[in-house]
């Protein structure tokens, strides 16, 4: 069973969050969320804003003082984008934060 070792796990989740990782600890979400969604319930708040975080740095261009790349930028973005849309119907009580952030996203391309 998982369920003891989620808290652990999103530990890990927030400490490596803006690495290279992403695409694996978005799986790795992915796979809590639909393994153990009970427990999972508890930290959507935690992704949310980390969602949120993600497409801020993107559009307010604070990525550019980091040192990845345009297309890494990029990827992590899409990355982003398609666990929203994986996790949806996980995120449905959020979605009143979400699509204001997405229509930033939006207005800034």
């Amino acid at each position: 069973n998982l369920q003891p070792y989620v808290p652990v796990i999103f530990e890990v989740i927030e400490e490596f969050w803006d690495s290279q990782h992403l695409a694996t600890i978005l799986k790795l979400i992915e796979k809590i969320a639909s393994g153990v969604p009970n427990a999972f319930r508890q930290y959507v708040s935690l992704i949310i804003k980390r969602f949120i975080s993600t497409l801020n740095e993107f559009q307010s261009g604070s990525w550019s003082k980091t040192s990845h790349t345009a297309n890494e930028v990029f990827d992590r973005l899409r990355l982003v984008l398609e666990s929203m849309r994986d996790l949806r119907e996980n995120l449905v009580e959020y979605i009143h934060i979400l699509v204001p952030a997405l229509l930033k996203l939006a207005d800034s391309l």
